[in-house]
């Protein structure tokens, strides 16, 4: 028996079968070539499965990571659009060996993470804006230039298309800040007092 090494494994488990059928059928065949059949089997069953486990787990990773991008329009998408086709390359790659299946189930976990992390950032930038634009209404207001520079800030990292989910965070908690003190600086009605 000699080792195909072919990435899904279904060679190799029919030599390893198909030699160790021929050294069970041989009657001339010695202890240490029975063992050797034996342990060469196993390792082609240990193999196949591991292949399969792996072209399993990257199949189930890439339907997740579709089920996860939807209609593919949202912030970020178009990178994790990019993981799914690398994934779906790798996976229908019969050469593919386990730890490629392995590296491609990694890295496209970790573009589903990065774009879950980058849409609740958009979202939440997006939100502070909207709540930000309310505020400001006619622009009448104590600060209002700030708030307005604050905004346009803040519009411009929610626009760009390589903006982290770092940057986005930055950007809501300062637009947060500005609207707190927009505020302050436009309270209305009697200001409580400490006796």
């Amino acid at each position: 028996y000699e080792r195909n090494t072919d990435a899904n494994g279904i060679d190799d488990l029919k030599a390893a079968i198909d030699s160790a059928t021929i050294i069970q059928n041989d009657s001339t065949a010695t202890p240490e070539d029975q063992v050797a059949a034996t342990v060469a089997l196993n390792e082609a069953v240990e193999i196949f499965e591991t292949l399969q486990d792996a072209y399993s787990n990257l199949q189930k990773a890439i339907k997740t990571a579709t089920a996860q991008l939807g209609d593919g329009t949202g912030y970020g998408a178009s990178g994790l659009q990019s993981a799914i086709d690398k994934a779906t390359e790798i996976v229908n790659n019969t050469e593919a060996t386990a730890s490629q299946l392995d590296a491609a189930t990694m890295e496209l976990n970790s573009a589903v993470a990065l774009y879950k992390k980058l849409k609740t950032a958009h979202t939440n930038l997006l939100a502070v804006i909207d709540e930000a634009v309310l505020l400001y209404a006619d622009g009448t207001g104590n600060g209002a230039a700030e708030l307005q520079e604050t905004i346009n800030k803040a519009r411009q990292t929610a626009n760009e298309s390589e903006t982290t989910s770092e940057a986005m965070d930055v950007a809501t908690e300062e637009l947060k800040n500005a609207i707190f003190k927009y505020r302050v600086l436009n309270a209305t009605g009697t200001v409580p007092t400490v006796t």
